[in-house]
């Protein structure tokens, strides 16, 4: 059954969230003609490099071939400018790259690609996020026409980690060079992430008297859907059974013991407009198991003990708080509500006379199915794609857990 559930979760989840969606655009080509249509399937998480486009709102559509295409402007106020770039792309975080990966032939990416103008001003910020979703900032100050690659490379040329990395050693010089000091104490502490560098960019347009406003106006920013797959470790507390043990009361007040199992699930998550970005809302749908057995216990001549396993399945609307983003790792806080349902439940209990060691056992089973409602509080690192959790749940008087999920996101 709850293959089933899952099944039936995962197939609504792709017709709903896999929808094409159509924006209005306007193409400037090389050759300086300028279209107004629509552009199908813009929701990247990286920076697009092909567009499909359409005369009309319902197509057809067809791909316009990148080296066409000089500008794209989208209606919501995104801007992507074709350059010539050289850059790097390795699948590691920036602080975990060793110096042979920028070096390797099959890491280097190098030709013209579409870079997000974050920042539309004399002194502009551009950005490039590659199929890992690691972001490359570039710069290009009026009246250049070629951008400037603010790389990050935490190693010399001797492979030693450096305080600089690179981009800060250029934004340094630049703030000098517009004179600019309330940019260059930005400099030290700057991180390599989109909202840090827009600080950094308007500040410098400031210095210089030029008008510095985000490509993207905050309001025409949409909220971004995600899908994907949980699994970990539940590990559930001890916990007692009201049953009234006929014929052996001693095992009522006993309680059985903690139980670790494996869990897995499914998600879809909200991340709203830029405004309030340090929040993501996720609706989870999760599949525990409990299996123990109680402590032995002696009544008269007679010993005992009772098993119980059961299954259930878990709905929980949860509300997490990025605590820094952009970095590597980015911490987080989470609470949220549960509704639980125990969909199979099995108790036995079983004794023998201590005179008749091989007699046979007498069990009993009994089905305690049913709802019950808790809550969680949670922390944990955000990965991008994947994210770590570590949650204490309570599901009412029944019992706790002790949750640690790993969540992937797929689209």
């Amino acid at each position: 059954m709850r293959i089933l559930l899952l099944a039936v979760l995962l197939v609504a989840a792709h017709g709903l969230f896999a929808q094409k969606s159509v924006s209005r655009a306007t193409f400037l080509t090389y050759d300086r003609q300028k279209l107004e249509g629509f552009v199908r399937n813009t929701a990247y998480e990286g920076t697009p490099q092909a567009f499909e486009f359409g005369w009309s709102e319902n197509g057809p559509f067809n791909v316009i071939p990148l080296s066409q295409v000089k500008e794209v402007r989208m209606a919501d106020g995104r801007i992507y400018e074709q350059h010539p770039v050289s850059l790097s792309v390795i699948a590691a975080p920036y602080i975990s790259r060793v110096r042979n990966e920028y070096v390797n032939p099959a890491n280097q990416l190098s030709g013209n690609v579409f870079l997000e103008k974050i920042l539309d001003a004399p002194v502009g910020l551009y950005q490039y996020v590659d199929r890992y979703l690691f972001p490359h900032f570039f710069y290009m100050s009026a009246p250049d026409t070629s951008v400037v690659y603010l790389d990050y490379r935490p190693f010399d040329d001797n492979g030693n980690l450096r305080e600089n990395a690179g981009y800060k050693d250029k934004l340094k010089r630049l703030a000098e060079d517009k004179s600019c000091r309330s940019a260059g104490r930005l400099v030290p502490n700057l991180d390599y992430a989109r909202a840090t560098m827009l600080r950094m960019f308007q500040r410098l347009n400031a210095c210089g008297g030029g008008a510095a406003a985000p490509a993207r106006k905050t309001g025409q920013q949409r909220m971004r859907v995600s899908f994907g797959l949980m699994g970990g470790i539940s590990m559930i507390s001890s916990r007692k059974i009201e049953e009234d043990f006929t014929g052996f009361p001693a095992l009522h007040e006993k309680a059985f013991g903690a139980s670790s199992k494996p869990a897995f699930g499914a998600y879809v998550s909200f991340y709203p407009a830029k405004t309030v970005r340090n929040y993501v809302f996720s609706i989870e749908v999760l599949h525990q198991s409990y299996a123990t057995a109680s402590d032995s216990v002696t009544q008269g001549n007679y010993t005992g003990k009772g098993t119980l396993s059961q299954g259930m399945l878990s709905l929980a609307p949860v509300m997490r708080l990025l605590l820094t983003q952009g970095k590597v790792l980015n911490p987080f806080l989470e609470a949220g509500g549960s509704a639980h349902y125990t969909y199979r439940s099995d108790l036995r209990y079983h004794y023998r006379h201590h005179l008749f060691p091989g007699s046979a056992m007498y069990t009993r089973s009994t089905a305690t199915n049913g709802f019950s409602f808790g809550a969680l509080l949670g922390a944990g690192l955000d990965l991008k794609r994947v994210s770590l959790h570590a949650r204490y749940g309570i599901s009412g008087s029944d019992y706790t857990s002790f949750l640690l999920l790993a969540k992937v996101n797929l689209f």
